[in-house]
């Protein structure tokens, strides 16, 4: 859990360092609204609302961080502090996770 007032260097780092097919969760105190970002390549992001809105977008990384912000301010219009949950690959059954 992080302050939101200042979350945006912190969120965009983390979305920065995921490898394609991975992707990070930023949801509310409450769990009830937030967003998915998932790394479709390097540069490209598939952004996924939910909450009081229910839409996707890809978008590049030049244009990441005003599309982050409309999306806060619609998204968590009163909160303080949002949780960062990242999200990995799901395996197949047969696949084994190598250490």
């Amino acid at each position: 859990m992080i302050p939101l007032n200042g979350s945006m260097p912190r969120v965009l780092k983390d979305i920065e360092l995921l490898c394609p097919g991975n992707g990070l969760s930023i949801l509310s105190y409450k769990k009830d609204r937030g967003l998915h970002v998932d790394a479709i390549s390097e540069s490209v992001y598939m952004i996924t609302e939910f909450g009081y809105f229910n839409q996707e977008w890809e978008v590049d990384y030049s244009l990441l961080k005003k599309q982050l912000k409309r999306i806060f301010k619609r998204e968590f219009p009163r909160s303080r502090f949002i949780y960062l949950k990242p999200r990995g690959k799901k395996q197949a059954q047969n696949q084994r996770e190598l250490f």
